[in-house]
Protein backbone atom coordinates (compact mmCIF):
# COMPACT_ATOMS: atom_id res chain seq x y z
CA UNK A 1 0.00 0.00 0.00
CA UNK A 2 2.73 2.22 0.78
CA UNK A 3 2.59 6.04 0.37
CA UNK A 4 -0.76 6.10 -1.77
CA UNK A 5 -2.28 4.26 0.29
CA UNK A 6 -1.36 6.15 3.67
CA UNK A 7 -2.45 9.17 2.16
CA UNK A 8 -6.01 7.66 0.96
CA UNK A 9 -6.61 6.36 4.15
CA UNK A 10 -5.78 9.51 6.03
CA UNK A 11 -8.06 11.74 3.86
CA UNK A 12 -10.35 8.96 3.94
CA UNK A 13 -10.31 9.36 7.83
CA UNK A 14 -10.45 13.54 7.62
CA UNK A 15 -13.70 12.66 6.22
CA UNK A 16 -14.60 10.35 8.50
CA UNK A 17 -13.99 13.18 11.02
CA UNK A 18 -16.40 15.91 9.78
CA UNK A 19 -18.93 13.76 8.76
CA UNK A 20 -19.37 10.65 11.56
CA UNK A 21 -20.06 8.10 8.82
CA UNK A 22 -18.74 5.21 10.19
CA UNK A 23 -15.05 3.82 10.13
CA UNK A 24 -11.90 3.34 8.08
CA UNK A 25 -9.37 0.24 8.51
CA UNK A 26 -6.29 0.02 6.89
CA UNK A 27 -4.20 -3.05 6.39
CA UNK A 28 -4.19 -5.98 8.68
CA UNK A 29 -7.92 -6.26 9.34
CA UNK A 30 -9.53 -8.76 7.79
CA UNK A 31 -12.43 -8.62 5.75
CA UNK A 32 -14.58 -11.96 5.86
CA UNK A 33 -18.13 -13.13 4.06
CA UNK A 34 -18.59 -16.86 3.36
CA UNK A 35 -21.11 -17.21 0.85
CA UNK A 36 -18.86 -15.32 -1.39
CA UNK A 37 -15.71 -17.17 -0.75
CA UNK A 38 -14.38 -13.59 0.45
CA UNK A 39 -11.53 -13.58 3.30
CA UNK A 40 -8.75 -10.87 2.62
CA UNK A 41 -7.34 -8.02 4.21
CA UNK A 42 -8.24 -4.45 2.02
CA UNK A 43 -5.66 -2.05 1.56
CA UNK A 44 -8.19 0.43 2.83
CA UNK A 45 -11.37 -0.54 3.94
CA UNK A 46 -14.32 2.11 5.25
CA UNK A 47 -17.56 0.57 7.15
CA UNK A 48 -20.86 2.92 7.48
CA UNK A 49 -22.44 3.14 11.25
CA UNK A 50 -25.35 1.86 9.49
CA UNK A 51 -23.49 -1.34 8.43
CA UNK A 52 -22.87 -2.13 11.62
CA UNK A 53 -26.42 -1.19 13.32
CA UNK A 54 -28.61 -2.80 10.45
CA UNK A 55 -26.25 -6.09 11.01
CA UNK A 56 -24.95 -5.69 7.48
CA UNK A 57 -21.41 -6.13 8.96
CA UNK A 58 -20.62 -7.42 12.56
CA UNK A 59 -17.60 -7.05 14.54
CA UNK A 60 -15.49 -10.72 15.28
CA UNK A 61 -13.90 -10.13 18.52
CA UNK A 62 -10.28 -11.28 19.84
CA UNK A 63 -9.30 -12.50 22.81
CA UNK A 64 -8.17 -8.96 24.39
CA UNK A 65 -10.81 -6.99 25.55
CA UNK A 66 -12.49 -4.50 23.25
CA UNK A 67 -10.03 -6.05 20.36
CA UNK A 68 -11.31 -6.58 16.67
CA UNK A 69 -10.06 -9.15 14.80
CA UNK A 70 -11.69 -9.54 11.51
CA UNK A 71 -15.38 -8.17 9.98
CA UNK A 72 -18.12 -10.42 8.66
CA UNK A 73 -20.66 -9.38 6.15
CA UNK A 74 -19.65 -6.24 2.98
CA UNK A 75 -17.83 -3.98 3.85
CA UNK A 76 -19.28 -0.26 2.35
CA UNK A 77 -16.35 0.77 0.13
CA UNK A 78 -13.30 -1.08 -0.41
CA UNK A 79 -9.84 0.83 -1.84
CA UNK A 80 -6.84 -1.49 -3.51
CA UNK A 81 -3.74 -0.37 -4.82
CA UNK A 82 -2.97 -1.69 -7.56
CA UNK A 83 1.09 -3.70 -7.54
CA UNK A 84 2.52 -5.94 -10.15
CA UNK A 85 2.23 -8.96 -7.28
CA UNK A 86 -1.66 -7.60 -7.00
CA UNK A 87 -2.62 -6.92 -10.45
CA UNK A 88 -4.08 -10.50 -11.67
CA UNK A 89 -6.32 -10.25 -7.72
CA UNK A 90 -7.19 -6.76 -8.00
CA UNK A 91 -8.49 -6.73 -11.70
CA UNK A 92 -9.81 -10.10 -12.28
CA UNK A 93 -10.79 -12.13 -8.67
CA UNK A 94 -11.52 -9.39 -6.53
CA UNK A 95 -14.00 -7.64 -8.39
CA UNK A 96 -16.38 -10.72 -8.50
CA UNK A 97 -15.59 -11.62 -4.93
CA UNK A 98 -16.50 -8.26 -3.65
CA UNK A 99 -19.59 -7.57 -5.61
CA UNK A 100 -20.81 -11.13 -4.94
CA UNK A 101 -20.15 -10.15 -0.91
CA UNK A 102 -22.38 -7.30 -1.40
CA UNK A 103 -19.31 -4.37 -1.51
CA UNK A 104 -20.80 -1.05 -2.17
CA UNK A 105 -18.00 0.40 -4.06
CA UNK A 106 -14.64 -0.44 -5.13
CA UNK A 107 -11.75 2.05 -5.15
CA UNK A 108 -8.80 1.34 -7.10
CA UNK A 109 -6.07 2.97 -7.69
CA UNK A 110 -2.78 2.40 -10.07
CA UNK A 111 0.34 4.77 -9.44
CA UNK A 112 2.65 2.55 -11.03
CA UNK A 113 3.21 4.80 -14.00
CA UNK A 114 3.88 8.21 -14.69
CA UNK A 115 0.40 9.22 -14.87
CA UNK A 116 -2.06 7.72 -12.05
CA UNK A 117 -4.80 6.12 -12.63
CA UNK A 118 -8.02 6.20 -10.07
CA UNK A 119 -11.54 4.22 -10.46
CA UNK A 120 -14.40 3.91 -8.52
CA UNK A 121 -16.47 0.91 -9.27
CA UNK A 122 -20.25 1.23 -8.27
CA UNK A 123 -22.84 -1.59 -7.79
CA UNK A 124 -24.58 -2.53 -11.70
CA UNK A 125 -27.22 -5.06 -12.18
CA UNK A 126 -24.54 -8.38 -12.48
CA UNK A 127 -21.30 -6.68 -11.62
CA UNK A 128 -19.11 -3.83 -10.56
CA UNK A 129 -19.62 -0.71 -13.37
CA UNK A 130 -17.44 2.35 -13.49
CA UNK A 131 -18.21 5.29 -12.02
CA UNK A 132 -18.46 7.99 -14.97
CA UNK A 133 -16.15 11.12 -14.73
CA UNK A 134 -17.02 14.94 -14.91
CA UNK A 135 -14.06 17.05 -15.23
CA UNK A 136 -11.47 14.70 -13.59
CA UNK A 137 -13.26 13.78 -10.48
CA UNK A 138 -15.17 10.35 -9.54
CA UNK A 139 -18.19 10.68 -7.87
CA UNK A 140 -18.76 8.21 -4.97
CA UNK A 141 -22.17 7.15 -4.00
CA UNK A 142 -20.86 5.37 -0.25
CA UNK A 143 -19.88 8.92 0.82
CA UNK A 144 -21.41 11.72 -1.59
CA UNK A 145 -18.99 13.36 -3.00
CA UNK A 146 -16.77 13.52 -5.97
CA UNK A 147 -12.77 12.48 -5.68
CA UNK A 148 -9.98 13.18 -7.61
CA UNK A 149 -6.38 11.96 -6.63
CA UNK A 150 -3.23 13.39 -7.09
CA UNK A 151 0.58 12.84 -7.52
CA UNK A 152 3.41 15.38 -7.23
CA UNK A 153 7.10 14.82 -6.23
CA UNK A 154 8.62 16.40 -2.80
CA UNK A 155 11.65 18.35 -2.69
CA UNK A 156 13.45 15.13 -1.69
CA UNK A 157 11.72 13.53 -4.96
CA UNK A 158 9.52 11.39 -3.28
CA UNK A 159 5.81 11.23 -4.75
CA UNK A 160 3.05 12.64 -2.38
CA UNK A 161 -0.32 11.82 -2.87
CA UNK A 162 -4.03 14.72 -2.08
CA UNK A 163 -7.34 12.82 -2.42
CA UNK A 164 -9.52 15.70 -2.87
CA UNK A 165 -13.35 15.73 -2.49
CA UNK A 166 -15.93 18.47 -3.23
Amino acid sequence: MAWCGQRCSSDWRAINVAEDLGDVYCEAMRLRETEADLSFEPDIMFIAHESFESGRVREIRGKKKDSVVQFEGAADAVVEILSDSSEVKDLELLPKQLYAAGVKEYWLVDARGDNIAFDIFRRGPTSFVKAPRRSGKVRSQVFGYWFQLSRKMNRRGRPTYKLSYS
